[in-house]
């Protein structure tokens, strides 16, 4: 478990609910000193900057046909 440091978590734009905020509040309040930083992108874009190494966590949605990287 984290305790400080920085979160990089990338979202697809259609995944925000008020289940989503919920998750990310609870976590923000549980993770001690730990950033959060949030960035709103396009699935593809998203899975492509978490194998880059450029975010730590994808937040896209799941079914349909894979996008091609």
């Amino acid at each position: 478990r984290a305790e400080h440091g920085r979160l990089l978590i990338g979202y697809a734009g259609s995944m925000v609910s008020t289940r989503m905020l919920r998750l990310l509040a609870s976590l923000r309040e549980q993770s001690g000193s730990v950033e959060l930083h949030l960035t709103e992108g396009i699935t593809s874009s998203l899975i492509q900057s978490a194998f880059d190494r450029r975010i730590d966590v994808a937040l896209v949605p799941l079914g349909g046909e894979p996008t091609p990287l």
